[in-house]
């Protein structure tokens, strides 16, 4: 999958999930890049991976559309 994402060009993925199980395939804390949930979670389970190369990340805030939920 990260793979695909790589060859659309995605620069950035996000992943809320353990940071044990993740970490693994190379994400480290989003808080790292100045990302942070906008909903309730421990922010060490909000994990990115810059894909490619070190592409600039934008710092924010994580909005999921409200059919989510969160």
């Amino acid at each position: 999958m990260l793979d695909a994402a790589h060859a659309r060009g995605e620069r950035l993925v996000l992943v809320r999930g353990h940071p044990g199980y993740y970490a693994r395939f190379g994400f480290g804390p989003a808080a790292a890049y100045g990302i942070r949930p906008g909903f309730d979670v421990p922010s060490e389970h909000l994990m990115a991976l810059v894909l490619g190369g070190s592409w600039p990340v934008a710092p924010g805030t994580i909005r999921y559309p409200a059919a989510f939920g969160v």
